[in-house]
């Protein structure tokens, strides 16, 4: 789907229209016209993409109205930004120990490094956001990861077959799957409440702001766990694999980036809050994976309340039409980024040279921009400052059978039907690196 929007632009322009059965949807990708329909109107969602989360589009942030989520956008920002997780970095660490001797287990076997990076990830969130112990990196807890997966292809099917979704088949899996996160949710909501009892003072973090603007409704709270784990762990996951694999094929950046973080970090693995902001070059080695493979490729569409023109294509936009604003076709436009379909870190460091703000959409813009962005970015960074310091990372296939794979999410995958990992990788401990203690 990414790939084919492309190839549209490429043939018709920068804004251009598709037909979807029944349903017209208006594709902008020109940045003036962007802004208007992200930032200056900012359009709600359609119906046709909030009903592809189900019983969970009632209540999460992530689907709410432009109204709602003005309310909880600002309580939820007021705790989940930076100060909170210099507050909360060691819990960072905790997983991060457990992560090193995971892979130190898998020293001289193929594993799939997609797979580990979902678990990391997924039990990062928890930690940090809710406060939530789990044995998901441990491989013990892999229940969850279908539930997530069969969730999002039902997703991915809700959107395209909207509005007749309910009655195809598939559906039945889709409502289980929703069933089966939220119950999860709810336990580990339970035992966060009986240990928060016994606190005296509030742990502060996102679980107990969620508390506190629910007003007692616990299917809001559950809700906007689900939505934060989906988003918190999928995108962050899939594009960390796609770095992997660009480092993989480009040895003098890999190289760079490694340089980096062993000056950094001369007598350990772990890097501390402070040293993480420090990686300079790894964060544009990070921000253009994102740009290069943005895991949230077509993004959600947009539906416009009321007649309007957009102001640089002056396309008359009806009342009620579906508009995508894709960051994939928007990220790969050789007039935004020079040579955008290659994998170039340098473009991130001057500032001077960096491209219009509109160009990068890997968290959106304007008010519906994505909430986690810095914990993603401070997270993704620590991760692979963990990775390389430890190990040696070599894919074990052909880099150019790697391939991007679009299911609601984009994730890479291997071309070559006789490996069924998603990115096989061998690792090797880095001379004279020894692991901290797993706790």
């Amino acid at each position: 789907m990414p790939q084919w929007l492309l190839a549209q632009r490429e043939e018709f322009g920068k804004v251009f229209q598709l037909w979807f059965w029944h349903r017209r949807v208006v594709v902008v990708t020109d940045l003036d016209d962007v802004k208007y329909i992200l930032v200056t109107k900012n359009w709600p969602k359609t119906p046709a993409f909030i009903s592809a989360f189900g019983s969970l589009s009632r209540l999460g942030i992530f689907v709410a109205s432009n109204e709602v989520h003005r309310v909880r956008r600002r309580a939820i920002g007021q705790v989940f930004h930076e100060e909170l997780f210099r507050k909360l970095h060691s819990e960072l660490e905790v997983d991060g120990k457990r992560f090193i001797a995971n892979l130190q287990a898998k020293h001289g076997v193929v594993f799939d490094l997609d797979t580990e990076l979902i678990r990391l990830t997924l039990s990062i969130i928890l930690r940090v956001s809710f406060g939530a112990e789990t044995r998901i990196l441990d491989g013990e807890e892999d229940g969850l990861l279908k539930m997530m997966r069969r969730f999002l292809s039902g997703a991915f099917k809700n959107v395209a077959r909207y509005p007749f979704s309910r009655l195809l088949p598939g559906r039945k899996q889709f409502d289980q799957a929703t069933q089966e996160l939220m119950e999860y949710t709810r336990r580990i909501l339970k035992r966060q409440r009986e240990l928060r009892s016994q606190m005296t003072t509030p742990k502060g973090d996102l679980l107990d702001v969620l508390i506190e603007l629910s007003d007692g409704d616990d299917d809001y709270i559950v809700s906007e766990i689900v939505t934060f784990m989906i988003a918190g762990h999928d995108t962050t996951s899939h594009t960390l694999s796609f770095l992997v694999k660009e480092l993989a094929e480009h040895h003098d950046v890999r190289n760079r980036l490694i340089q980096e973080i062993d000056q950094l970090l001369p007598d350990g693995g772990l890097p501390s809050f402070e040293q993480v902001k420090k990686l300079n070059y790894t964060t544009c080695c990070w921000k253009e994976a994102l740009r290069l493979h943005p895991v949230a490729a077509t993004g959600p569409s947009r539906i416009a309340p009321e007649s309007s023109v957009l102001p640089s294509s002056k396309l008359f936009i009806p009342k009620g039409t579906e508009l995508l604003v894709p960051p994939y076709v928007i990220h790969l436009d050789d007039s935004n980024y020079p040579e955008a379909k290659s994998f170039r870190p340098e473009r991130w460091i001057d500032n001077n040279k960096r491209p219009p703000v509109m160009a990068f959409q890997g968290f959106s813009s304007g008010q519906r921009n994505c909430v986690g962005q810095f914990f993603a970015n401070h997270e993704a960074v620590f991760v692979l400052s963990v990775l390389y310091w430890h190990f040696r990372v070599d894919l074990a296939c052909d880099p150019a059978d790697v391939e991007e794979f679009h299911a609601f999410t984009m994730r890479p995958r291997v071309r070559t039907s006789n490996v069924p990992l998603v990115l096989p990788v061998r690792v090797e401990p880095r001379r004279g690196h020894t692991a901290p203690v797993a706790s």
